[in-house]
This record gives structure tokens, C-alpha cells and sequence, in this order.
């Protein structure tokens, strides 16, 4: 690593050899996570034929550099291959246009008619049951790219021998859509005449001669869609940078430039980069001091090429929040996926950087779907073992097409620079297909995982972004919640027992709060009586409390406090709604024991075994202490009378 001095970014490199300088290889369209066994030779029983016709984007080959480059290699990128090894006919047809939609229709033949014949011959499909492959065919003939859009079609026929797992493509649903991207068909036989419209395109391979002199490109960012203010050192932002020249570039400006919120520029300047060579710049520390929006960009200076000199970003900075997703609606964001079977844990992978506390974990429910999963979010290490685990929340109709969130209580803390998995577990049953939503990305995103329901294992995958998110507090936003009393008398008549319950917020000075129950709202402190109705007179109710921090401004976590409602009917009976009374340490051995599960308003009179008072209290607590320690030993009765003239004795032994 060579390090800059200067104070405000840092420049890493590490050139990775991704072209020769006599030839390119570009993936057009780009994969966005998305891949099909239907729209190319899948190798297949049930795919003896297949037809297709596709296009390429004009802004999608911005790679080949510049017109008039020789196209003389073809292929496709594979998720996978075949298990077992399939050959079979290919032909490969290919055509210039200046359309930006498809328009060449259904019927195969038509379609091709005007295409140049670029490959004809055996096309062997890679074996790779449990890995990703590529192959590049060269072409019989070379074809000579005009600078706009590609027309691809293709045939295949292989009667046998198939494969029983079917090769899956990689490919791009989004570049192409309403309209759709071309047809494809596959069938049995005979050959298909007819293909189907369809936004599915496989992530093609197009190998060309390397004219470009001085071409070069902004092909990755990377930077944390959501992120909070409350964090200090700064966050770090990377840029990749490519030359697909055909020769070593020197002297090329990076500019890493920020609008709106937390307005930001520094430029870096690459001494060199070699021809085919990948470059990392790490742009940092930027600081975020104000909420709101942040259009993050880095560009390069005019080339050949101008279309890719650019990459364009926006960030929300927020007081808690952090997530890989852009901010972006719901309703934009593209396919959904999920777990069948067996279900499992989908996690986003975070390192905090300073010391912190989980507060919630969200994630995008589907717009469209029938889901009534029984939910929850969980956090792990960096191995997939679960740490925590959040409330279970069952989904339904309602929920569609919106942040799902799930609460940690109490916060779970983090510790800063360990890394760890945030995700959201869809049990096995009942399983929904595709509850999670996702953006496509245009490039691998590398810090999503997959793991079993059980935990125990994390694999990295490639989804595009998963609408995940967390919520995370500091010492400034971390507040708790306590009451005087854990349990009451149910306030519902026919019972007749209201008992106040003061409730307190727990946070540093000069914090406001925000009560669920009435009176004092912006004081620590509130009063309420608690009462529910149901069949039994018994139950529990929970209050809770927000904050507002007084110097930044940032919401604190949501804190709960749960009272129990008893139906006091007479001390006869608490102990069927568990709250027995009992003397604790009985014999008592230090003079002093502990009367506890009393409820409401009670008198406690102790008496000698001759029937003597010798000590009288009332009280409206749920413990109270007992001193014995001027008693003399012996055996005592301790009498506790309620408000209904309800009585329960206990005896006591005092011994010293």
C-alpha cells in the first residue's frame, strides 16, 4: 500500500491485469445478480433447440472504446455450467443498429435475414456444477463494431447427450425494461419459428482489438448509501478506476466531488496506470455533520469514450441509520427473492466503527405477494452465529411495499471495529417465495450473505443491493426505562383498585422525552394507572418512551416498560394470578427478611405467639423489609390485610 500525504483522502492501488493491450473483453449488458437457465443453450432434455434474438445497448458497449473496433470473439458468463459435458451446433449472428429498443419482432427468420453470419460450429458448454465459468468462442468471421447498438441472435441443437442440471447464465433484467430486451424460445423440437418477448438478457462476452490510445473509465463506487451524522473520524468512500487503453496512462486527475447536505472535493492524481490495469482509489475522511441528502460523484477527465467517465451517488445522512441502499422508494426497487425448503437468514455484512448499540433491523417487504411468514431479524458475527434476536413479526397484506421493522429490547451492544452480519430470518414454514426486495446493482455487491435458519455459516452472494438496513445507537442516543412498580391491581370494575405507576426515562442531561402515556410528555418522568380489560381481569400493558437529544438533535431508541395487571379479589387468591406472598429468608438469620409479592395498599402487622403486636406498617410496595433484629428468637406471624380485609398469615422463625 502506498500511502499520500495528505490530509484529506488516501490513494490505495492494486492493478489487476483485466485486458491485454492488444484486446478487450467486455461483459455487455452487465449482470445485475440476475440468471436464467431459459435464454441460452442450457444443455437440457427439454432444450434441444433454442433460438434467441437480443439487444445491446449502444451505452452498454461504451467498453469497446471506439467505433470501427474488430469484434472477433463471442461468448457468454456463466453462474454455472453443466454437471456433465454437452457439445452442441451454435450459430452466432450479429448486426450494427442505431435502435434503442428492440423492434425486430417474434419470427426468427425475419429477424435474422439482415444479420451477418458470424459463428458457425461446435459450442461446448462448460462443466462447473459448483462454480462460476466463462467462455468466449472465437468467431469465424469478424465483425467490425460501428459505435451504436449490437443485434445478437443465435441457434443451438444438441439431441443428445444432456445434462441433468442445466447451465445457468448470468444476465440483466433491468436495461431493457417494460419493453423487454428480445425474444427467445426453447423447445423439444422441431426448431421454434416463434420466440417470446422477454427482459431477460444474458450477460454476453464480446472479445474486440484494443484500438483506444486513450481511454479510460470509472467503473465501480463504492459508499454507504445511509449513514448517521453522530459518527466521528469520518467515513471512507472508493472509486475504481480503469484504463482500457492500449497503453500506460500517466498524470490522470481523480476528482471525488459531494453536493448538498455535507458539500465536499478533493482531487487525487494517478503518477501512472498501466495499460489493462484496474486502479482503487480511497477518497477519506470525509466528515457528514448535517442530516439530509449528500449527490456523491467521481469523474475522470474527457477521452475517447465519454459515457463511462463518470459515476454518480447519493447518500442520506441521518442521525441512526446505516444500510448499503441507495435512498431510494420501494416502489423502485427492482425483482424479490426469498428462501423455499428450509428457509434462511438473508444478513448484510458491517464493520461499526465506533462503539455502538443495535437498536432495530429493517428490511423491504415485496410490493405484490401473499405473505404470512412469522418473520424476525437476528445479528451475527462474522461467521454466521447468532448473537441476538429480535421480536417475530407476522407478515400480511398490509405490509406490502414497505420498511418492516424489527425491534432489539433491550439494545444489543457492538463493539467498534468488529464485523458483523445484520439480516432478517424467513423460518421454513409457512414459506413465501420472494419477501425480499432488492435494487440490481451494475456491479457485484460484496458485502451480502446467505445462511441457513439456524445460523452457523454465512456464504457471500451476489443479489445486487437487499433492502436491509439497521439502526444503531451511541451514548448520546441510548436511553432506558424503568417503573416503580412491576406489578398492579387491574383498575377495571367491578374491582375497584387504581394504583399509580410512575414511569422513568433513563438518558443523559438535557435530553427531552416522548411518553406513549399522557401528562408530562417532554420530562423524564410520567404517572399512570394501568387497567386492561379481559375475560380473566388479569394481563399486562406495555408503555413506551423516546428521546430527543439535546445537542444533536437524534432520536434516541424506544424504551418499554410492561406492567402486570392482577384481578385482586383478596390475598386469598394472588397466588393464582402469580403473585403469592412470601418472607424471604425464612427462618430469617440477620435480623432482616423480605416481604414480597404484596399488591396494592396492604397493612403488615407482626405478632408474638401470645397474640402481642409488636410491630404494625402500611404500605403500598411491592417488597418491603422486615427488622426482627430487636426481637427476641423465636417464632413470630406476620398478618398482611388488603383493602378488601383480605388476610394472609405467615409464620416466621427469628433466630440469631
Amino acid at each position: 500500500m502506498k500511502k499520500i500525504t495528505l490530509a484529506l483522502f488516501a490513494l490505495v492501488g492494486s492493478a489487476t491485469a483485466v485486458f491485454s493491450q492488444a484486446n478487450t473483453t467486455l461483459q455487455a449488458p452487465q449482470t445485475d445478480g440476475s440468471w436464467s437457465t431459459l435464454h441460452a443453450p442450457s444443455g437440457s432434455a427439454s432444450a434441444v433447440y433454442h433460438r434467441a434474438c437480443y439487444l445491446v445497448k449502444q451505452s452498454e458497449l461504451g467498453g469497446l472504446a471506439l467505433t470501427n473496433s474488430v469484434i472477433t470473439g463471442f461468448g457468454f458468463d456463466f453462474l454455472n455450467g453443466v454437471s456433465t459435458a454437452v457439445t452442441g451446433q451454435f450459430t452466432v449472428y450479429l448486426q450494427n443498429t442505431s435502435d434503442a429498443t428492440y423492434l425486430k419482432g417474434p419470427n426468427f427468420p425475419t429477424a435474422i435475414a439482415p444479420m451477418q453470419t458470424n459463428y458457425v460450429g461446435n459450442y461446448s458448454i462448460p462443466v462447473s456444477p459448483n462454480g462460476t465459468a466463462s467462455i468466449v468462442l472465437p468467431l469465424t468471421t469478424s465483425f467490425t463494431y460501428t459505435g451504436g447498438g449490437i443485434y445478437v441472435a443465435f441457434e443451438w441443437f444438441c439431441a443428445s447427450p444432456n445434462s441433468s442440471t442445466p447451465a445457468r447464465y448470468n444476465c440483466n433484467t433491468t436495461g431493457l425494461t417494460p419493453t423487454g430486451g428480445g425474444y427467445t424460445f426453447t423447445a423439444v423440437g422441431p426448431a421454434p419459428t416463434t420466440m417470446s418477448l422477454d427482459v431477460f438478457r444474458p450477460a454476453f462476452l464480446f472479445r474486440a482489438a484494443n484500438t483506444a490510445t486513450n481511454e479510460l473509465s470509472v467503473t465501480k463506487m463504492e459508499a454507504m448509501g445511509k449513514y448517521s451524522k453522530l459518527l466521528t473520524g469520518g467515513q471512507f468512500v472508493t472509486a475504481e478506476i480503469r484504463n482500457s487503453s492500449n497503453i500506460a496512462k500517466t498524470n490522470v486527475p481523480v476528482t471525488f466531488s459531494v453536493s448538498g447536505a455535507n458539500p465536499f472535493s478533493i482531487t487525487q492524481t494517478l503518477a501512472t496506470i498501466g495499460a489493462g490495469s484496474v486502479t482503487t482509489v480511497t477518497f477519506g475522511p470525509y466528515n457528514t455533520p448535517a442530516t439530509g441528502l449528500s449527490n456523491m460523484s467521481v469523474t475522470i477527465p474527457a477521452d475517447q469514450v465519454n459515457t463511462n467517465n463518470l459515476w454518480a451517488w447519493s447518500q442520506t445522512v441521518t442521525c441512526n441509520d446505516f444500510a448499503t441502499i441507495p435512498p431510494l422508494p420501494i416502489t423502485s426497487f427492482g425483482s424479490s427473492i426469498g428462501f423455499v425448503a428450509a428457509g434462511g437468514i438473508y444478513s448484510w455484512k458491517m464493520t461499526p466503527p465506533s462503539a455502538s448499540s443495535l437498536n432495530s433491523i429493517y428490511f423491504a417487504l415485496a410490493a405484490t405477494g401473499t405473505f404470512t411468514d412469522n418473520m424476525y431479524a437476528v445479528l451475527m458475527d462474522a461467521g454466521g452465529n447468532i448473537l441476538a434476536s429480535s421480536n417475530t413479526i407476522t407478515l400480511n397484506a398490509s405490509l406490502n411495499g414497505s420498511f418492516v421493522n424489527f425491534d432489539f429490547n433491550p439494545p444489543v451492544s457492538l463493539t467498534a471495529g468488529t464485523a458483523y452480519l445484520f439480516g432478517v430470518a424467513q423460518p421454513a414454514a409457512p414459506v413465501q417465495y420472494s419477501p425480499f426486495t432488492r435494487v440490481l446493482a451494475s456491479y457485484p455487491v460484496p458485502n451480502f450473505y446467505i445462511s441457513p435458519i439456524a445460523g452457523g455459516s454465512a456464504s457471500n452472494v451476489d443479489r445486487g443491493y437487499m433492502g436491509i438496513g439497521a439502526v444503531l445507537g451511541f451514548s448520546n442516543t441510548n436511553i432506558s426505562a424503568i417503573s416503580s412498580k412491576s406489578a398492579v391491581c387491574n383498575n377495571v370494575a367491578p374491582n375497584t383498585y387504581p394504583q399509580s405507576v410512575t414511569l422513568t426515562a433513563v438518558g443523559l442531561p438535557g435530553m427531552t422525552y416522548t411518553w406513549t402515556a399522557p401528562s408530562s410528555p417532554t420530562a423524564a418522568s410520567t404517572v399512570v394507572t394501568p387497567s386492561v380489560t379481559s375475560p380473566s381481569g388479569a394481563g399486562s400493558i406495555s408503555y413506551f418512551v423516546t428521546g430527543t437529544d439535546g445537542t444533536s438533535g437524534c432520536k434516541t431508541n424506544s424504551a418499554k416498560v410492561t406492567i402486570i395487571l392482577n384481578k385482586c379479589t383478596g390475598i386469598s387468591k394472588n397466588e393464582n394470578f402469580g403473585s403469592d406472598i412470601n418472607v424471604y429468608p425464612n427462618p430469617v438469620t440477620n435480623g432482616v427478611s423480605s416481604l414480597s409479592g404484596l399488591v396494592g395498599a396492604n397493612t403488615i402487622s407482626v405478632y408474638n405467639l401470645i397474640g402481642q403486636n409488636v410491630m404494625t406498617e402500611v404500605v403500598n410496595a411491592e417488597t418491603v423489609n422486615l427488622d426482627f433484629s430487636n426481637l427476641p428468637t423465636g417464632n413470630y406471624f406476620v398478618k398482611v390485610t388488603d383493602t378488601n380485609n383480605d388476610s394472609k398469615i405467615i409464620k416466621v422463625l427469628n433466630q440469631k
